[in-house]
């Protein structure tokens, strides 16, 4: 009110100073005798009115104005100051009090945020429960739903996929971060970006894709992505690209939910830098060390973890996350060497199974035979039977006859295990035979689609 009076007080003096400078140039007007309304009078011809005074002149009486209604302003505002303002009815309030509110107006609502800032990991503070129990917490999600939370609920297609044969199986997933996992970025004011593979990418690409469904899974925007991975991938090896509207934004980071890809979960192995990023299914990650220097050509981090994807893939785990938990870190470089040290483990174990157990009867077989008995037995008496080991202990172990093998499906346990790891493996080759025709024809399509695409820039 304080605030309105002042600009009311100096408008008005500022239209009086405009009167005054008006009639000082053009003369007052003047009202002419006659019945009716009253005619104001046309001014005298600037030529028998005296010279204008110069625009100097004129603008110094504007500032001159100006400073009489900044001094009548103050001069209003120290009256009300000095006469205490009390807050009656038709009273302005004191300045004390116009402070006092200026100030409550900006640290009440500053004091509110904050303590819901500092208090929204306790579902039971005070200011969650407010704001869940007027309703602003639903309002305020269904206004960021379409912000935070991924694009689609089903990230990936259904499997069998139109392309694929309806009897093979879906093989395991094996999802890729895209940045410092396979490539590393660098910005100079000469080059701009640049973009460097890490080193064995593409063979680790070419290697994984017989055995998995590949999936491109990185928070980066969608255009500034696609340049990047087509050039990483001319070949198709990644089934699937999934991009930052495929991500859900947690705590200001982009998290991987991996029940959004409409696949076994338990089937999906996850390579990141970032575990934040895998913060909702941490047992299916597999962290790899950052790519972020495009110098290091000496980084075999893709290589070490190979096989034990491979092993993953070919012994056709049903249970990833278990798998890995037994590990106890996903840490790459722990699991690399965990792995390693299990591998000479049971090499161990069956080398001192070999020496010490059944094994030694088949290394007992293939010693050297024992030469000829020097005293032949006469013909005309008839020989005792001799006593052989077979009597004495029964048959060999199953598998071996003296020095020739048991044919397979004679029951016993030996060539049982035969049998089904022989099954095992072929079966396996007939996924992989399909799943290399799936590969092969995308690979045709995408040179196809890429031909047409150059004969059509051509016309």
């Amino acid at each position: 009110m304080i605030v309105s009076r002042l600009f009311t007080v100096r408008t008005a003096l500022l239209e009086k100073m405009r009167r005054h400078l008006r009639n000082r140039i053009l003369g007052p007007p003047l009202l002419l005798p006659s019945r009716g309304p009253p005619v104001l009078r046309i001014p005298r011809p600037l030529s028998s009115v005296s010279a204008p005074p110069p625009e100097s002149i004129l603008s110094l009486a504007v500032r001159r104005a100006n400073r009489s209604a900044n001094r009548a302003a103050r001069a209003a505002a120290a009256a009300v100051r000095a006469s205490g303002g009390a807050n009656s009815a038709g009273q302005v309030p004191s300045a004390v009090t116009t402070n006092t509110l200026w100030s409550s107006a900006l640290c009440v609502p500053a004091g509110l945020i904050g303590w819901y800032v500092y208090s929204m990991d306790d579902p039971d503070s005070i200011p969650i429960k407010t704001l869940r129990a007027t309703g602003a917490t639903s309002l305020w999600n269904n206004m960021t739903e379409d912000y935070v939370k991924p694009s689609r609920e089903k990230a990936l297609p259904d499997w069998p996929m139109p392309n694929v044969p309806q009897d093979l199986a879906c093989p395991h997933t094996l999802v890729l971060d895209l940045e410092k996992t396979l490539v590393c970025s660098s910005w100079d004011r000469k080059h701009g970006w640049r973009h460097a593979k890490r080193p064995g990418v593409d063979k680790f690409l070419q290697k994984m894709s017989q055995y998995y469904e590949i999936v491109l899974f990185t928070p980066s925007i969608r255009g500034v992505a696609e340049e990047v991975t087509a050039k990483l991938d001319p070949q198709g090896l990644i089934m699937h690209h999934l991009f930052r509207e495929a991500t859900h934004l947690m705590d200001g980071v982009h998290v991987k939910d991996l029940d959004t890809l409409n696949r076994n979960v338990r089937r999906i192995v996850a390579i990141d830098t970032n575990p934040e990023a895998l913060k909702l299914h941490p047992d299916n990650l597999i962290r790899i060390k950052p790519f972020d220097d495009p110098t290091d050509v000496g980084d075999d981090a893709l290589e070490k973890i190979t096989p034990i994807l491979l092993e993953i893939a070919q012994e056709n785990y049903e249970n990833i996350p278990k798998v890995l938990r037994q590990f106890g870190d996903a840490n790459a470089d722990h699991i690399v060497e965990e792995y390693e040290r299990r591998l000479e483990n049971l090499r161990t174990d069956r080398d001192r199974t070999i020496s010490q157990g059944l094994g030694a009867l088949g290394l007992r077989r293939k010693s050297p035979a024992l030469p000829p008995p020097e005293f032949q037995p006469s013909k005309g008496r008839a020989s005792t039977p001799s006593i052989t080991s077979r009597d004495l202990v029964g048959n060999a172990p199953p598998g071996f006859i003296a020095t020739a093998e048991v044919a397979p499906g004679t029951g016993s346990a030996v060539s049982w295990f035969k049998n089904r790891q022989k099954e095992k493996e072929e079966e396996q080759q007939r996924k992989m035979e399909k799943w290399n025709d799936v590969m092969l024809k995308r690979q045709q399509a995408m040179m196809e689609k890429a031909k047409a695409k150059e004969a059509k820039a051509l016309q």
